[in-house]
């Protein structure tokens, strides 16, 4: 199908889809580029500025951490914990955001595109998170020179947002 342009006063016909017959190879090269750009676009999970954010939170996250703290008894595996904690909340809030249907999120990507990288996202927080609940355990055993089970009940037993947490982790 064919429509007049018109920006110009000869009426010049430019053609409406890349697939007609009157498409010039401008057009089809313009199109082949954007097809191009989105299967780039499929294979990325996060953008660059996503990363570039989540870089300074981890960066600012890490500035209390010392040497001497990790050196200390539980030191890096408390640190691997908080780091496995914060990546898998980053994540998570990223999945909600893909998966929250905001107009112009989803009319720049579109939904399939969003939800594609949603579900490519949806084992990493589960991951992290339990990564987080286990190394911190283990941390503050080592600190506290304890057994991990009994620094376990003792987490549970003092902190409600702890329990709060493995009830809704077991439920999930």
């Amino acid at each position: 199908m064919l429509v007049m342009s018109n920006s110009s006063p000869e009426r010049v016909p430019v053609a409406s889809r890349p697939g007609s017959p009157g498409a010039g190879p401008a057009l089809t090269r313009a199109t082949n580029e954007l097809t191009t750009r989105a299967a780039w676009l499929d294979r990325q999970p996060v953008h660059g500025g996503g990363r570039a954010r989540f870089g300074v939170t981890l960066g600012l996250s890490l500035t209390p951490v010392t040497r001497s703290s990790l050196a200390a008894p539980g030191g890096l595996e408390t640190a691997a914990g908080q780091i496995a904690g914060l990546t898998g909340s980053y994540l998570l809030l990223v999945m909600l955001l893909l998966i929250a249907r905001l107009p112009w999120l989803e009319s720049l990507l579109g939904q399939d595109r969003l939800v594609r990288w949603h579900r490519r996202l949806g084992p990493w927080p589960i991951i992290l998170l339990g990564s987080h609940a286990v190394l911190i355990t283990v941390g503050y055993a080592a600190q506290a020179s304890v057994g991990p089970w009994h620094e376990f009940d003792i987490l549970l037993t003092s902190y409600p947002d702890v329990l709060m947490a493995t009830v809704a982790s077991a439920c999930w």
